[in-house]
Protein backbone atom coordinates (compact mmCIF):
# COMPACT_ATOMS: atom_id res chain seq x y z
CA UNK A 1 0.00 0.00 0.00
CA UNK A 2 1.41 2.72 -1.11
CA UNK A 3 -0.60 5.31 1.00
CA UNK A 4 -2.29 8.90 0.16
CA UNK A 5 -0.75 10.66 -1.97
CA UNK A 6 0.71 14.04 -0.68
CA UNK A 7 1.78 16.24 -3.39
CA UNK A 8 3.15 16.49 -7.06
CA UNK A 9 5.33 17.83 -9.85
CA UNK A 10 5.20 18.03 -13.57
CA UNK A 11 7.95 18.70 -15.90
CA UNK A 12 7.26 18.45 -19.36
CA UNK A 13 5.39 15.53 -20.09
CA UNK A 14 6.45 14.14 -16.80
CA UNK A 15 4.05 13.79 -14.01
CA UNK A 16 5.48 12.63 -10.83
CA UNK A 17 3.31 11.78 -7.89
CA UNK A 18 4.58 11.91 -4.36
CA UNK A 19 3.56 9.22 -1.33
CA UNK A 20 5.32 8.83 1.51
CA UNK A 21 7.89 6.46 0.41
CA UNK A 22 7.80 6.17 -3.23
CA UNK A 23 7.59 8.49 -6.30
CA UNK A 24 5.39 7.08 -9.28
CA UNK A 25 5.70 8.79 -12.26
CA UNK A 26 2.85 9.00 -15.48
CA UNK A 27 4.03 9.54 -18.81
CA UNK A 28 1.88 11.68 -21.00
CA UNK A 29 3.54 9.85 -24.39
CA UNK A 30 0.47 11.78 -26.44
CA UNK A 31 -3.12 12.31 -26.66
CA UNK A 32 -4.17 8.52 -25.89
CA UNK A 33 -0.84 7.07 -25.15
CA UNK A 34 -0.25 7.09 -20.89
CA UNK A 35 2.58 5.46 -19.16
CA UNK A 36 2.01 4.47 -15.27
CA UNK A 37 5.40 3.47 -13.55
CA UNK A 38 6.38 2.47 -10.05
CA UNK A 39 10.28 1.95 -9.08
CA UNK A 40 9.05 -1.10 -6.34
CA UNK A 41 12.77 -2.82 -8.13
CA UNK A 42 14.55 -0.40 -9.06
CA UNK A 43 14.70 3.60 -9.64
CA UNK A 44 16.22 3.98 -13.50
CA UNK A 45 13.85 2.16 -16.35
CA UNK A 46 15.11 -0.71 -18.22
CA UNK A 47 13.24 -1.52 -20.58
CA UNK A 48 14.64 -3.98 -22.92
CA UNK A 49 11.04 -3.40 -25.41
CA UNK A 50 11.17 0.22 -25.12
CA UNK A 51 14.26 2.29 -26.35
CA UNK A 52 14.65 6.42 -26.38
CA UNK A 53 10.75 6.60 -25.88
CA UNK A 54 9.68 10.10 -27.76
CA UNK A 55 6.88 12.17 -26.03
CA UNK A 56 4.70 14.14 -28.54
CA UNK A 57 3.98 18.13 -27.39
CA UNK A 58 0.69 18.25 -26.10
CA UNK A 59 -1.43 20.05 -24.06
CA UNK A 60 -3.07 18.84 -20.87
CA UNK A 61 -4.10 19.96 -17.59
CA UNK A 62 -2.96 18.64 -13.79
CA UNK A 63 -5.30 19.15 -11.09
CA UNK A 64 -5.01 18.20 -7.28
CA UNK A 65 -8.86 17.58 -6.18
CA UNK A 66 -10.59 15.87 -3.40
CA UNK A 67 -9.43 12.82 -3.05
CA UNK A 68 -7.79 12.66 -6.47
CA UNK A 69 -5.17 13.89 -9.13
CA UNK A 70 -6.66 14.77 -12.26
CA UNK A 71 -4.98 14.89 -15.75
CA UNK A 72 -6.84 15.69 -18.72
CA UNK A 73 -6.03 15.94 -22.51
CA UNK A 74 -8.24 16.16 -25.42
CA UNK A 75 -9.55 12.71 -25.70
CA UNK A 76 -8.99 11.23 -21.54
CA UNK A 77 -9.50 12.17 -18.21
CA UNK A 78 -7.18 10.45 -16.25
CA UNK A 79 -7.64 9.83 -12.47
CA UNK A 80 -4.95 9.26 -10.20
CA UNK A 81 -5.74 8.06 -6.53
CA UNK A 82 -4.24 7.12 -3.44
CA UNK A 83 -2.15 3.53 -3.77
CA UNK A 84 -1.54 4.68 -7.20
CA UNK A 85 -5.08 3.42 -7.76
CA UNK A 86 -5.99 4.70 -11.72
CA UNK A 87 -9.04 5.40 -13.59
CA UNK A 88 -9.19 6.34 -17.11
CA UNK A 89 -12.59 7.79 -18.95
CA UNK A 90 -13.25 9.61 -22.11
CA UNK A 91 -13.44 12.96 -22.43
CA UNK A 92 -17.12 12.80 -21.80
CA UNK A 93 -17.06 10.37 -18.85
CA UNK A 94 -17.19 7.55 -20.30
CA UNK A 95 -15.27 4.88 -18.18
CA UNK A 96 -12.46 3.21 -20.19
CA UNK A 97 -10.51 1.14 -18.06
CA UNK A 98 -10.71 1.39 -13.89
CA UNK A 99 -8.68 -0.47 -11.15
CA UNK A 100 -10.55 -2.92 -9.29
CA UNK A 101 -10.99 -1.98 -5.78
CA UNK A 102 -12.68 -4.73 -4.27
CA UNK A 103 -10.77 -8.01 -2.07
CA UNK A 104 -8.90 -10.81 -4.64
CA UNK A 105 -11.41 -13.26 -4.59
CA UNK A 106 -10.84 -16.62 -6.74
CA UNK A 107 -13.47 -18.35 -8.05
CA UNK A 108 -13.16 -22.61 -6.86
CA UNK A 109 -14.69 -25.00 -8.79
CA UNK A 110 -15.19 -27.55 -5.80
CA UNK A 111 -15.41 -31.18 -7.57
CA UNK A 112 -15.44 -34.50 -5.53
CA UNK A 113 -11.90 -34.42 -4.66
CA UNK A 114 -11.14 -30.92 -3.61
CA UNK A 115 -14.15 -31.22 -0.80
CA UNK A 116 -12.62 -34.46 0.06
CA UNK A 117 -9.29 -32.54 0.64
CA UNK A 118 -10.20 -30.33 2.54
CA UNK A 119 -12.70 -32.23 4.52
CA UNK A 120 -8.99 -34.34 5.47
CA UNK A 121 -7.25 -31.09 6.58
CA UNK A 122 -5.26 -30.96 3.98
CA UNK A 123 -4.21 -27.10 2.55
CA UNK A 124 -5.66 -25.85 -0.43
CA UNK A 125 -3.92 -23.69 -2.23
CA UNK A 126 -5.39 -20.25 -3.24
CA UNK A 127 -4.55 -17.59 -5.69
CA UNK A 128 -1.02 -17.25 -6.81
CA UNK A 129 0.63 -14.00 -5.00
CA UNK A 130 2.53 -11.52 -7.36
CA UNK A 131 5.31 -8.73 -6.41
CA UNK A 132 3.50 -7.02 -8.99
CA UNK A 133 -0.44 -6.93 -9.20
CA UNK A 134 -2.62 -4.60 -11.11
CA UNK A 135 -6.91 -5.56 -11.39
CA UNK A 136 -9.10 -3.82 -13.83
CA UNK A 137 -12.85 -4.10 -13.46
CA UNK A 138 -14.25 -6.28 -16.14
CA UNK A 139 -17.63 -5.20 -17.70
CA UNK A 140 -19.98 -8.07 -18.57
CA UNK A 141 -19.87 -6.78 -22.62
CA UNK A 142 -15.73 -6.68 -22.46
CA UNK A 143 -13.93 -8.53 -25.00
CA UNK A 144 -9.98 -9.23 -25.15
CA UNK A 145 -7.65 -10.06 -27.45
CA UNK A 146 -3.58 -10.41 -28.16
CA UNK A 147 -1.06 -11.48 -25.79
CA UNK A 148 0.86 -13.16 -28.55
CA UNK A 149 1.24 -16.67 -29.78
CA UNK A 150 -1.79 -18.39 -27.94
CA UNK A 151 -4.45 -21.48 -27.62
CA UNK A 152 -7.51 -21.38 -27.26
CA UNK A 153 -10.45 -19.09 -28.99
CA UNK A 154 -9.45 -15.67 -30.15
CA UNK A 155 -11.70 -13.77 -27.90
CA UNK A 156 -9.68 -14.44 -24.21
CA UNK A 157 -12.00 -13.65 -22.15
CA UNK A 158 -11.97 -16.66 -19.25
CA UNK A 159 -8.51 -17.57 -19.85
CA UNK A 160 -5.55 -17.12 -17.75
CA UNK A 161 -2.25 -17.07 -19.43
CA UNK A 162 1.51 -17.22 -18.28
CA UNK A 163 4.15 -15.18 -20.14
CA UNK A 164 7.43 -17.79 -19.99
CA UNK A 165 8.36 -19.15 -23.14
CA UNK A 166 8.92 -22.78 -23.34
CA UNK A 167 8.32 -25.55 -25.64
CA UNK A 168 6.71 -28.16 -24.88
CA UNK A 169 5.89 -31.07 -26.70
CA UNK A 170 3.05 -32.44 -24.63
CA UNK A 171 -0.08 -31.65 -27.28
CA UNK A 172 -1.12 -27.93 -27.07
CA UNK A 173 -4.80 -27.81 -26.45
CA UNK A 174 -6.99 -25.03 -25.67
CA UNK A 175 -5.97 -24.58 -21.78
CA UNK A 176 -2.72 -24.59 -22.43
CA UNK A 177 -0.87 -21.35 -20.37
CA UNK A 178 2.19 -20.58 -22.28
CA UNK A 179 3.98 -21.33 -26.12
CA UNK A 180 6.72 -19.71 -27.82
CA UNK A 181 6.61 -16.23 -27.58
CA UNK A 182 5.19 -13.74 -24.16
CA UNK A 183 4.19 -10.53 -25.64
CA UNK A 184 2.48 -8.68 -22.82
CA UNK A 185 -0.03 -6.88 -24.91
CA UNK A 186 -3.49 -7.02 -24.62
CA UNK A 187 -6.40 -5.57 -25.84
CA UNK A 188 -9.68 -4.96 -24.67
CA UNK A 189 -12.87 -4.15 -26.41
CA UNK A 190 -16.48 -2.41 -25.06
CA UNK A 191 -18.89 -1.11 -27.13
CA UNK A 192 -17.03 -1.75 -30.43
CA UNK A 193 -14.11 0.84 -28.92
CA UNK A 194 -10.50 -0.97 -28.28
CA UNK A 195 -7.97 0.14 -25.61
CA UNK A 196 -4.77 -1.43 -25.10
CA UNK A 197 -2.23 -2.60 -21.85
CA UNK A 198 1.37 -3.14 -22.10
CA UNK A 199 2.36 -4.49 -19.49
CA UNK A 200 6.56 -3.86 -19.45
CA UNK A 201 7.92 -6.30 -17.40
CA UNK A 202 10.24 -8.92 -18.20
CA UNK A 203 10.32 -11.49 -15.17
CA UNK A 204 7.61 -13.90 -15.25
CA UNK A 205 4.04 -12.81 -15.78
CA UNK A 206 0.63 -13.64 -16.04
CA UNK A 207 -2.52 -11.92 -17.11
CA UNK A 208 -6.03 -13.17 -16.42
CA UNK A 209 -9.34 -11.98 -18.26
CA UNK A 210 -11.89 -13.45 -15.84
CA UNK A 211 -10.62 -16.63 -15.04
CA UNK A 212 -9.77 -16.06 -11.09
CA UNK A 213 -13.16 -14.04 -10.82
CA UNK A 214 -15.29 -12.49 -13.73
CA UNK A 215 -15.54 -8.81 -11.67
CA UNK A 216 -12.55 -8.28 -12.69
CA UNK A 217 -8.97 -8.70 -14.35
CA UNK A 218 -5.27 -8.85 -13.61
CA UNK A 219 -2.42 -8.70 -14.99
CA UNK A 220 1.01 -9.22 -12.07
CA UNK A 221 4.72 -10.54 -12.45
CA UNK A 222 7.12 -12.07 -9.80
CA UNK A 223 9.36 -9.03 -9.63
CA UNK A 224 10.25 -5.98 -11.40
CA UNK A 225 8.90 -2.25 -11.44
CA UNK A 226 5.20 -1.49 -11.97
CA UNK A 227 5.19 -0.64 -15.34
CA UNK A 228 2.77 -0.23 -18.34
CA UNK A 229 0.86 1.75 -20.58
CA UNK A 230 -2.67 2.38 -21.79
CA UNK A 231 -3.45 2.77 -25.39
CA UNK A 232 -6.53 3.99 -26.60
CA UNK A 233 -8.36 3.60 -30.23
CA UNK A 234 -11.17 3.75 -30.26
CA UNK A 235 -10.32 1.31 -33.62
CA UNK A 236 -7.88 -2.28 -33.18
CA UNK A 237 -5.81 -0.37 -35.56
CA UNK A 238 -4.95 2.70 -34.18
CA UNK A 239 -4.26 0.74 -30.61
CA UNK A 240 -1.45 -0.95 -32.26
CA UNK A 241 -0.06 0.78 -34.49
CA UNK A 242 0.53 2.98 -31.15
CA UNK A 243 2.04 -0.40 -29.57
CA UNK A 244 4.16 -0.62 -32.54
CA UNK A 245 5.42 3.01 -32.07
CA UNK A 246 6.94 2.30 -28.60
CA UNK A 247 8.23 -1.14 -29.75
CA UNK A 248 9.62 -0.60 -33.13
CA UNK A 249 8.55 -2.06 -36.42
CA UNK A 250 9.47 -4.86 -38.45
CA UNK A 251 10.52 -3.41 -42.33
CA UNK A 252 8.95 -5.22 -45.20
CA UNK A 253 12.16 -7.10 -46.32
CA UNK A 254 12.73 -7.57 -50.12
CA UNK A 255 11.51 -10.71 -51.88
CA UNK A 256 15.21 -11.78 -52.08
CA UNK A 257 15.81 -11.93 -48.80
CA UNK A 258 13.53 -14.34 -48.63
CA UNK A 259 14.76 -17.10 -50.43
CA UNK A 260 13.28 -20.24 -50.77
CA UNK A 261 10.55 -20.91 -48.82
CA UNK A 262 8.82 -24.55 -47.82
CA UNK A 263 5.93 -25.53 -45.91
CA UNK A 264 7.79 -27.51 -43.07
CA UNK A 265 4.34 -28.96 -42.30
CA UNK A 266 3.30 -29.99 -45.45
CA UNK A 267 4.81 -31.64 -48.64
CA UNK A 268 4.11 -29.45 -52.12
CA UNK A 269 3.90 -30.95 -55.39
CA UNK A 270 2.20 -28.57 -57.38
CA UNK A 271 4.83 -26.34 -58.98
CA UNK A 272 2.38 -23.44 -58.79
CA UNK A 273 2.43 -24.06 -54.89
CA UNK A 274 6.18 -24.58 -54.25
CA UNK A 275 6.87 -21.32 -56.81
Amino acid sequence: MLGKILGYEVNGNLILVNYKDIQCTVTMVNERVVNFFAPFFRKERNSKAVENLKCENIEFSVEKNEGCLNVKTKLLDIRIYDDFKVDIFKSNGEALCRDFRGERKPFRRLGANFSLAAEEGHKLEGHEEYKIYVSKVMENDMYFYGLGERTGSLNKKGYHYRNWNTDDPTPHGETYAQLYKSIPFLITMKDKEACGIFFDNHFESHFDMGKENSNYYYFGAKDGNLDYYFIYGPEVSKVVNEYTNLTGKTPLPQVWTLGYQYNQLQGHTNKNSLK
